[in-house]
């Protein structure tokens, strides 16, 4: 799973396992993508889902299997799963 929220909302909670990539870097790294999509599916998350929504679309328009995870961050507390 990647986040791709600011490093600063990363550091106050984030889903355990989750990858920072800030957003505004996405497009930098399609290839550290592309690689992790090799093996599976890969998950975005952001706070509560407009950007990674963003980078979902940009990912697949490279041709990249990506999911949006619903509801992003917020939604992941709210349903009372584990945050770092």
């Amino acid at each position: 799973m990647f986040d791709v929220r600011e490093p600063d909302e990363y550091e106050e909670s984030h889903i355990p396992g989750a990858i920072l990539v800030p957003l505004a870097t996405v497009p930098d790294e399609v290839a550290r993508f592309a690689t992790a999509a090799s093996n599976s599916t890969i998950y975005l998350v952001c706070g509560s889902g407009g950007r990674s929504g963003r980078a979902v679309s940009f990912l697949r328009d490279e041709g990249i299997d990506a999911i949006n995870v619903d509801g992003g961050t917020k939604g992941w507390i709210a349903a009372n799963y584990p945050v770092e």
